[in-house]
């Protein structure tokens, strides 16, 4: 992969969580969660570094097992209430990461341990063909569609698109939605917006059993039986 670009890998990992306690630290599949991501990060040779930001102890005990970075980020920036575009700008300003069109920053959260290096190489070679200001991972769900959610008003159903639910699936087109795996953008668009993506951020699309983005204790769960299985073949 051979380019103009630079890539920086950023891991944000904080203390706190309220869906899991201490979720990317806790084992499963027989290791911390974060490590997970630290290790599909290590096997993309084109990144120019990769960055671990947290308020978390044990997080940089772990980091420290890896040739990766460690920031202690600042407790104003591990709220709940915290925004992702203040952690990466505070990254930025500290690592003195270069401020141009050409360096982007790949956010990978810890809370997506099946995406695998593949997905970030190619997500890289979408940037370097296209140059966009941004890009997110995605997939796609079938029973997951604007035509098959309803708002719930008095015990009714009230779809949120009429037209759409009365057609039937073959009738649709396909909707895509986050799945909080890789998302990209360049330094220069962060500084300059305050805002991560723009209206109009190209697309990586990832297979649904990649995309599990832990939430909730059953996300765990079932990411903790992919993984098992995946490492017992």
């Amino acid at each position: 992969m051979t380019s103009t670009c630079s890539f920086h890998a950023l891991i944000p990992a904080r203390s706190g969580s309220k869906g899991v306690t201490r979720k990317n630290t806790r084992l499963i599949a027989g290791k911390p969660l974060i490590t997970w991501t630290l290790e599909c990060a290590l096997l993309v040779k084109s990144l120019s570094s990769i960055t671990v930001s947290s308020d978390d102890d044990l997080t940089e005990r772990i980091t420290r097992g890896y040739d990766v970075l460690f920031i202690r980020r600042n407790p104003t920036l591990s709220s709940d209430t915290a925004r992702m575009v203040d952690v990466v700008t505070d990254y930025i300003e500290q690592m003195s990461i270069p401020v141009n069109e050409n360096t982007y920053i790949i956010l990978l959260q810890p809370t997506s341990p099946l995406r695998i290096p593949s997905d970030i190489i190619a997500a890289c070679q979408l940037i370097i063909d296209n140059r966009p200001n941004s890009l997110i991972s995605v997939t796609n769900h079938p029973d997951i569609h604007p035509a098959r959610m309803y708002r719930i008003s008095n015990s009714r159903l009230d779809p949120y698109n009429n037209a759409l639910s009365r057609l039937n699936r073959q009738e649709l087109d396909s909707c895509y939605f986050r799945n909080g795996s890789i998302y990209i953008f360049s330094t220069q668009y962060v500084i300059n917006h305050k805002l991560l993506w723009d209206q109009n951020p190209l697309a990586y699309v990832m297979p649904h059993e990649r995309s599990i983005n832990i939430d909730t204790p059953y996300d765990f769960m079932v990411a903790d039986a992919l993984l098992t299985l995946g490492e017992s073949h």
